[in-house]
């Protein structure tokens, strides 16, 4: 039993060492191509920071149609004053309309930066292809390196 034990213990140590090898590996990786990536999302700094702001306008909608359902159960339906049952109504409806025009403006703002951003990616690629050594073509076939470069966009892009 006891020398069971000492294998499991041993055959875990192994993996956990493994395993924190390729954290680490994966970490210093993963850091560089992040801001390999993020330096084509700082020219668009204000456009993103919209977004944030519509997202929390968005949110701030979200969490008012509960607050106005209990001010209609509460003050309105319970003790019968239908006289501030149309203003309700009309808030419930204005709030509703403001969200649907806050997410599609959220909704056109987001791929317009979206797709300007995976337009600098495209443009900074093919600056790079055009400065390569002309080897470098002789060596691969020219289908190969254009899927290579649409599923490396593409994948940035999803």
């Amino acid at each position: 039993m006891r020398r069971g034990s000492a294998h499991v213990g041993r055959a875990a140590k192994l993996c956990y060492n493994e395993f924190q090898g390729m954290a680490e590996n994966v970490r210093g990786k993963t850091a560089k191509e992040i801001w390999r990536i993020f330096r084509y999302f700082i020219p668009y700094r204000w456009g993103w920071l919209a977004l944030l702001l519509l997202s929390a306008l968005l949110a701030g909608i979200e969490l008012a149609n509960p607050l106005i359902l209990r001010y209609l159960i509460d003050r309105v339906l319970v003790p019968r004053e239908m006289r501030l049952l149309s203003g309700v109504l009309l808030t419930f409806v204005v709030i509703a309309l403001a969200g649907v025009g806050i997410r599609f403006s959220w909704t056109l703002l987001h791929r317009k930066l979206q797709l300007s951003i995976l337009t600098d990616v495209r443009n900074a690629l093919f600056h790079h292809l055009e400065h390569l050594d002309i080897g470098f073509f002789q060596k691969r076939k020219m289908g190969d390196i254009l899927s290579r470069l649409e599923t490396d966009v593409a994948g940035i892009e999803s």
